[in-house]
């Protein structure tokens, strides 16, 4: 004999709609290309089903799975690097939905970023975050001009886009 309480739970739960929690995943690319003469990290979101890249060119990005990476790329007549660690969402302030621990982007041996957090943002961080960094050798400005560019952004928002995105180029001798 089925009671009176399971009649109604089975009654609530035909008519109570399937609920489901969005998912967002912060990681990182790179981006080689030998012919442009150009080495990038881009970052890479992932809200749901969307995809979210900050890159100049969509050709040759490969996504970087979780742990580190020693990255290297031959731009030209300079070599250049990126030491990074992409961390997978856990526990902690701002943690859940992962993060990338930049350790260095180097051209030639200089180094053109302090140890940063990369694609990550918390309330309480007052700097913009950097979401993009590329450097291109340009022969037109010098022979080892390197142009590099960085992206930085207040936050990521919900709506799948970075919040005031701004881009900074500089070229180095």
């Amino acid at each position: 004999m089925i009671t009176r309480s399971f009649m109604l739970a089975l009654c609530l739960l035909s008519v109570w709609p399937l609920s489901h929690a969005d998912v967002i995943e912060f990681g990182a690319a790179t981006r080689c290309d030998r012919k442009e003469k150009t080495f990038e990290l881009a970052s890479v979101v992932q809200y749901n089903e969307v995809f979210t890249i900050v890159t100049s060119n969509f050709t040759d990005v490969h996504r970087l799975s979780y742990g580190n990476h020693k990255v290297s790329c031959a731009i030209g007549k300079s070599h250049a690097t990126a030491s990074l660690v992409v961390h997978p969402g856990s526990n902690g302030m701002c943690r859940g939905a992962g993060f990338v621990q930049l350790i260095s982007f180097s051209v030639g041996g200089r180094n053109l970023v302090p140890p940063i957090f990369f694609n990550f943002s918390c309330p309480d961080m007052e700097k913009r975050m950097l979401v993009s960094i590329r450097a291109t050798e340009r022969p037109d400005f010098g022979s080892t001009a390197i142009e590099v560019r960085r992206c930085t952004a207040k936050e990521f928002s919900i709506d799948g886009i970075y919040v005031d995105l701004k881009c900074e180029t500089e070229v180095l001798e």
